[in-house]
């Protein structure tokens, strides 16, 4: 039956299934309207349909109704579950394989990184060092060419005006005042008739020089902390040894001439110290250099420039990692001993 409220009377009234949909009129008022259609339930079921048993909660073990399977979803207990077969059954296990061994790759990957991650930054930072440290080298020694140049020409005016009094007094030429100042570092360096434009090319051209090894030398401790190129760690090392060593030539000559000369008073004594302090690290750049050498050549470090995460897992890699977990056995059995 379908129960309506009219909308003449707003009485209830009752009408027939079959005239769902249908003009009728009310026995009260007489008024006609149209009945509602019944839209069938979504979980009604269909002649011909699978049906479900399901039990009712709420009947505590009342008789059992019919139900969509879709109801149940996947977990219905009456659903066919079907057998994936061996071929699927591989494929899972090769995939969960991979999986597995992705997972102890990168985990070797990280312990590679955080060995390498310290000493490549002080690495990197001493090469900064040295690079700052050749700029301001540069600005010190082209003041002191300036100023020693400023000097001679001081000097060699003053020694023409001498001429031009004498010359103008009718008397001989003046034999010329010699220099009453020492040697500045340039002049040491260069020497002391050194044109002023030939020593400023010099130090231009060996401080460019200087940086350009560093970059090298920076470029190469970036990509050690990272496993970017092993080519480019080791030209980095190579140039960081050479230009430590050439480098150590003025430490090791200031501090010789801190312990030999006995003439030299106190600022020139502090001078000089500091000047073989700020230079030092530079033969520290040439062992380090070394030192990060002989770690990015080991087996484990050396590896991590050849692989990205991205890549598939060689058997290769797996009997390398094998290998060195063998090696990390043997090291701990020695140690218990």
């Amino acid at each position: 039956m379908i129960r309506v409220r009219c909308p003449g009377c707003q009485r209830p009234v009752e009408f027939d299934n079959d005239r769902a949909g249908k003009p009728v009129h009310c026995p009260e008022c007489g008024k006609g309207f149209r009945l509602p259609s019944i839209r069938p339930s979504k979980t009604a079921v269909k002649p011909g349909e699978p049906v479900l048993e399901k039990r009712d909660k709420a009947s505590q073990g009342g008789p059992p109704i019919a139900v969509k399977q879709d109801e149940w979803g996947d977990r219905s207990p009456y659903a066919v579950q079907h057998d994936p077969g061996p071929q699927k059954k591989e494929e899972e296990e090769r995939r969960v394989s991979e999986l597995v061994r992705r997972a102890e790759r990168l985990k070797a990957r990280e312990r590679a990184l955080a060995t390498v991650d310290k000493p490549g930054f002080f690495y990197k930072a001493l090469a900064f060092y040295c690079a700052v440290i050749t700029v301001i080298a540069f600005l010190v020694l082209s003041g002191d060419a300036v100023l020693a140049a400023f000097k001679r020409k001081m000097h060699a005016e003053e020694i023409a005006r001498q001429n031009a009094d004498a010359f103008r007094q009718g008397g001989a030429p003046a034999a010329g005042k010699e220099r009453d100042w020492p040697l500045s570092t340039t002049e040491r360096i260069f020497g002391e008739k050194t044109p002023y434009v030939v020593v400023q090319l010099a130090l231009v051209a060996s401080t460019a020089v200087n940086l350009v090894l560093l970059g090298i030398v920076i470029t190469g401790a970036e990509k050690f902390r990272k496993f970017d190129s092993y080519n480019w760690v080791v030209a980095g090392c190579i140039v960081g040894t050479l230009v430590g060593l050439a480098s150590s030539v003025a430490p090791v000559s200031l501090f010789y001439q801190i312990m030999n000369d006995s003439g030299m008073d106190v600022y020139q004594y502090l001078g000089k110290f500091l000047g073989g302090l700020l230079t030092l690290p530079f033969p520290l750049m040439g062992l380090a250099s070394l030192l990060v050498l002989a770690l990015a050549s080991r087996k484990d470090i050396k590896r991590e420039f050849y692989w990205r995460p991205g890549q598939p897992i060689t058997d290769t890699d797996e009997e390398e990692e094998a290998e060195e977990d063998d090696e990390e056995d043997d090291d701990d059995e020695e140690e218990e001993d």
